[in-house]
């Protein structure tokens, strides 16, 4: 298993209602627009790292030439202090010999004759001591004043080179700033590509499926809570539905929030109650229409706050009827067309949710071929098997079939690994956890993908990324999206 980190963030675009072709014009224009306004900042930005670029390499140049100046001034500030320390240890050692040739006393002796009596010879020794400490002393003066010299060049050539790695430094920050606008920028215009990639490839088709076909209807989508336990299935008009959740409920079992919008179906059902995970996984299809058979009070207030459109029993007990085949409560039924006129002119058509393939497309390289997943939620237990053509869906051991007796085979199934938690209507009852970030498993073509979900905002559809951070792509066509509790036994076979 693959826990694969988040790599990219996605643009935040509220979902808005879809004009022609199931795609908002101004939402199109917006992007198209926006990436118009980043790519000439690009450039700059590119123009301006670059001058940067030439600058730093111009400065360090001028600072390694500095440099190597610093150390050849220190050399010659070294031989300053030598020389003018040579006189003044040969005027300290002459000072010395004058005073240890004799006795003190005989010299001072000396020094009264000499002054006295004007002894040549005396006079002789004196003279040559004065000159040897008055030579001494010129040179420890001009050893001073070329010390003097020196410091006076070193203090400017420091001063130089504190200018220059200044100005090096204030290149660098303005480099660093244009990189990390850039940067965004960069990223910006990648999503915005991204976006306006994927609503142009649904222009004309049906945003759920990516199929086309799509006949200018704006209609909403339609979600119907769908009983899945043994005394329900066979269901009527679960192979019609563009998109299937399946979601725990109390007890081990699952529930099916079978989302309509392509494909029409004359009877749906067994129609069952609704749980507050179901506003959750809907609120980002603009609106949508949610028909159920009711619910506790507390998923009703869930229900009633939230952006969903109730067309379910309670409010249009009109709309549906009782199956005499099955026994209650597993035979409450209605119709997609009669669902859809109980909505009125309520809802929106639905945003994009997933993205599509393209013919030629290939599959990430981590892409690995499987031929089964099982997946157990405690009392059912769910498979998908490839076929060739689909996966064909297994519950409790045996082939999932609708009420005509076609398996179900959608092309699409994710496995998106979530957190349950009590429901405050309902404590018995799970409620899904979809806002996030998780572990999705995409399987397709024969394929296991494994890579993660994300949906921050609740009204913005969930992304599917593979391992690389790269959108994953469906196949056209229905999807089914399993909802597992993060420590659900799977099996990949």
């Amino acid at each position: 298993m693959l826990i694969a980190g988040l790599l990219m963030a996605a643009v935040a675009i509220a979902p808005l209602t879809p004009a022609q072709g199931q795609v908002d014009e101004k939402e199109l224009s917006t992007l198209r627009r926006r990436i118009e306004q980043n790519e000439p900042r690009i450039e700059e930005l590119t123009d301006q790292i670059d001058k940067a670029n030439e600058d730093i390499d111009l400065l360090d140049t001028r600072i390694a030439a500095r440099d190597i100046e610093v150390e050849l001034l220190a050399d010659r500030f070294a031989d300053a202090v030598s020389d003018r320390d040579r006189p003044i240890r040969v005027s300290q050692a002459a000072a010395i010999d004058s005073y240890v040739q004799g006795d003190p006393r005989s010299a001072a002796v000396l020094e009264e004759i000499r002054t006295l009596n004007g002894d040549p010879s005396h006079q002789r020794q004196r003279q040559l001591y004065d000159v040897v400490i008055g030579t001494a002393l010129d040179q420890i003066a001009a050893a001073e004043d070329r010390l003097q010299e020196l410091q006076e060049s070193s203090s400017e050539l420091i001063d130089t080179l504190a200018g220059l790695e200044q100005e090096r430094a204030t290149a660098r920050s303005a480099r660093t700033a244009a990189l990390a606008e850039r940067a965004g920028l960069i990223k910006d215009t990648r999503a915005l590509r991204l976006r306006l990639e994927w609503l142009e490839s649904l222009s004309e088709r049906w945003v759920l499926t990516g199929e086309l076909g799509w006949d200018g209807t704006t209609r909403p989508a339609l979600a119907v809570k769908i009983d899945n336990v043994g005394a329900a299935r066979p269901q009527w008009g679960i192979n019609q539905a563009d998109v299937v959740w399946e979601e725990r409920v109390e007890g081990g079992f699952t529930r099916l929030v079978a989302v309509f919008h392509s494909q029409p179906a004359e009877v749906v059902g067994p129609v069952r109650s609704l749980r507050t995970s179901d506003p959750r996984i809907l609120t980002n299809l603009n609106h949508p229409l949610l028909a159920s058979s009711g619910g506790n009070p507390g998923s009703l207030q869930t229900l009633a706050i939230s952006t969903l459109i109730d067309v379910g029993a309670l409010a249009n007990p009109e709309r549906y009827w009782r199956e005499s085949s099955r026994q209650a409560p597993h035979n409450l039924m209605s119709s997609t067309s009669g669902l859809w006129e109980a909505g009125g002119d309520r809802g929106g058509i639905p945003p994009p949710v997933f993205r599509f393939r393209e013919p030629g497309d290939g599959l990430p390289d981590d892409a690995r071929p499987i031929n089964n997943v099982s997946i157990d939620y405690g009392e059912t237990t769910v498979g998908y098997r490839w076929n060739g053509e689909g996966w064909v869906r297994s519950q409790d051991g045996a082939d999932h079939t609708d009420v005509d007796g076609n398996p179900i085979a959608p092309p699409n199934v994710i496995l998106q690994f979530i957190g349950y938690k009590p429901s405050q209507a309902d404590l018995a009852s799970p409620e899904a956890d979809v806002f996030g970030e998780g572990i999705a498993w995409v399987l397709i073509d024969g394929h296991i993908i494994e890579g993660t979900w994300t949906r921050h905002n609740p009204n913005g559809p969930t992304t599917y990324r593979d391992s690389a951070g790269e959108f994953i792509r469906l196949n056209r066509g229905r999807t089914w999206v399993a909802l597992p509790q993060v420590d659900s036994p799977v099996t990949v076979g």
